[in-house]
């Protein structure tokens, strides 16, 4: 088994993927690039370089951390998805070309639902996104756990794709989607247990260059929902919150409407719900850190630097990881 916290030897490399049976067909070289993860939007992007390959046509590919660590092997799917190539330079008989490569999720991204569609109130949540995603996407899909049902039904607005209405959805149940390195799709409720501990003392591999950002300007105490004729205000009127109306002596409001409520949710849950979610963004903290396998955006990490004044629990935001020697990663998180 590999030890994180010790040196490897690695490499990268990639392979075309089979559509159909989503399986390795035949790998390739990789010479550098960057693999971006995120919470939001197509999820995750990767950028490459590689060398005597030109496909005329996009395909399907996957990018695999090979790692040796004395008499122990591992490797490790780190991104599957679209691979196009806009460029490629010769040299003689030989070629370097750059790859974009596009999330699993970024082909519901160009599919846009009929004006009508709408996902009727009492359809199970998770099963309604799956449905959306199967029959554009080739990836695996799954879901962990039973989702709660939509309370009410959510409509396609104008131009509205699978993608944005799959974001919806989660919005409305408080679930989130994960994707695995092999590319398959995890329907999934938000992350209550930490995924890893990052610890000054025995988990040290977070690099010293660290950077705290705390914006309180504009982080509301108030959050105002109206959903059709309901109207539900949750006000921050806790002493020992930092951005209650009592400690910073005035009221920042929020307000959304048309708000769509999780199965079973009043209108005064949501407000108070949404309004801590909106106060989480407070404290944002970027570093580089060591590779570790299966942690991604949406996960929470314990960190524990108390000559950083760092110590709490966080939300992961956005990952870069360096197709470079290590698995060196830049990391954003937030504050829960």
């Amino acid at each position: 088994m590999i030890n994180w916290n010790e040196g490897i030897t690695a490499r990268y490399y990639a392979s075309v993927v089979d559509q159909s049976t989503w399986q390795d067909i035949s790998s390739f070289d990789i010479s550098g690039g960057s693999i971006k993860y995120s919470d939001s939007g197509v999820r995750e992007s990767a950028d490459l370089n590689c060398s005597n390959i030109s496909p005329d046509n996009e395909f399907w590919m996957r990018i695999y951390f090979d790692i040796e660590q004395g008499s122990n092997h591992d490797r490790i799917p780190l991104f599957t998805g679209l691979a196009s190539v806009p460029d490629t330079s010769w040299v003689g008989q030989f070629n370097t070309s750059n790859l974009q490569c596009y999330s699993v999720l970024s082909v519901t991204e160009k599919v846009f639902l009929p004006l009508g569609w709408y996902a009727s109130a009492g359809a199970n949540g998770a099963r309604t996104i799956r449905d959306l995603l199967s029959d554009s996407t080739p990836a695996p899909i799954v879901i962990e756990g039973v989702s709660p049902n939509l309370s009410q039904s959510i409509i396609a607005e104008g131009s509205e794709s699978k993608l944005s209405m799959v974001d919806k959805i989660l919005k409305a149940i408080d679930w989130r989607i994960k994707i695995r390195g092999d590319g398959t799709i995890v329907i999934c409720d938000l992350a209550d247990d930490i995924s890893a501990n990052f610890n000054y003392l025995n988990n040290d591999i977070i690099e010293m260059d660290v950077q705290v950002a705390r914006d309180m300007h504009d982080i509301p105490n108030v959050f105002q929902a109206i959903n059709n004729d309901m109207i539900s205000v949750a006000r921050d009127e806790d002493p020992n919150s930092p951005f209650s109306i009592i400690n910073r002596g005035r009221e920042i409001w929020m307000q959304e409407t048309n708000c769509v409520l999780n199965d079973d949710e009043k209108i005064g849950e949501y407000a108070r719900r949404r309004l801590k979610e909106e106060q989480k963004l407070y404290r944002t903290i970027s570093y580089n850190r060591r590779f570790l396998p299966d942690i991604r955006p949406t996960d929470m990490v314990a960190i524990n630097y108390p000559q950083q004044n760092i110590n709490g629990i966080f939300e992961i935001q956005s990952q870069t990881l360096e197709l470079s020697y290590g698995g060196r990663i830049s990391e954003q998180v937030y504050g829960i």
